[in-house]
């Protein structure tokens, strides 16, 4: 078999022309498309690892935060607990004081009545008692209290020692005035009465003058007086022990009621 070059050397001709068309424009393009298509998922692998970098890094940012956010809850709620047991300790301690001052308030409150009726009592004592004794001896015994109460006061000199009398005599002889105060007023009898008893007594002076005034706290009793020397005797102690008897009867009727 003969072999024709030059349909060999055309058929490797267009063989070579081909191969160089395919290459140009179905190998090269395809080549450049798959590197393309290989860049671009390269390129994407790439986002979606950086993006899940940064989502991994935002997630460690976010459980940072919130145990930033939790340690600060934490820390704010110890001291909203601290900050209510403080102010329920000083409620507390404002109660207790403002009951104690209550307390204080109303003992205060029922020492002034107490005392307020102590006063009123005393003083009605005071009041009646120097009517009632008067009218009480006129009609018992055909005397007056004055009477009795210089007879009394005239008993409580002649007792005193020999000592006491010249102490006193030396203290009044001294003044040129003596003071005599009484519950109720004497009469000029009860005066001339009570001057010479005095006179008597302590060996006074005629000289001496006396002044006389009334005294309502004396409570049936009598007072002579020379600055600072005194010579009293009263029913004091007598009324005393009445008007407590008499508090102590009307506050247990108080406390029942």
């Amino acid at each position: 078999m003969e072999i024709d070059l030059f349909t060999l050397a055309a058929q490797i001709i267009n063989l070579i022309i081909l191969l160089f068309l395919l290459r140009k424009f179905l190998y090269l393009p395809v080549l450049k498309a798959v590197e393309a298509r290989q860049k671009l998922i390269a390129d994407e692998l790439e986002s979606a690892a950086s993006a899940r970098k940064q989502a991994q890094k935002e997630e460690a940012k976010c459980a940072a935060k919130m145990q930033e956010i939790e340690a600060q809850k934490q820390d704010i709620l110890a001291k909203v607990q601290q900050e209510a047991q403080v102010l329920a300790s000083k409620l507390n301690d404002e109660a207790e004081a403002q009951y104690k001052q209550s307390q204080k308030r109303l003992h205060d409150k029922l020492a002034a009545e107490q005392k307020n009726f102590d006063v009123t009592v005393q003083n009605l004592v005071v009041e009646h008692f120097n009517k009632f004794a008067d009218s009480a001896l006129k009609q018992l015994a055909g005397t007056d209290l004055n009477e009795l109460v210089i007879k009394q006061f005239e008993k409580q000199l002649l007792q005193l020692s020999e000592t006491d009398k010249k102490s006193y005599a030396q203290a009044f002889q001294t003044k040129k005035v003596i003071s005599v105060k009484s519950a109720e007023k004497l009469s000029a009898a009860r005066k001339t009465d009570l001057e010479n008893m005095l006179k008597t007594v302590l060996r006074l002076a005629d000289k001496i003058k006396f002044e006389y005034g009334t005294d309502k706290e004396l409570i049936g009793g009598i007072c002579v007086q020379a600055d600072e020397q005194m010579i009293a005797w009263s029913l004091q102690s007598y009324l005393q022990d009445f008007k407590n008897n008499l508090n102590n009867e009307v506050s247990q009727l108080l406390n029942r009621g």
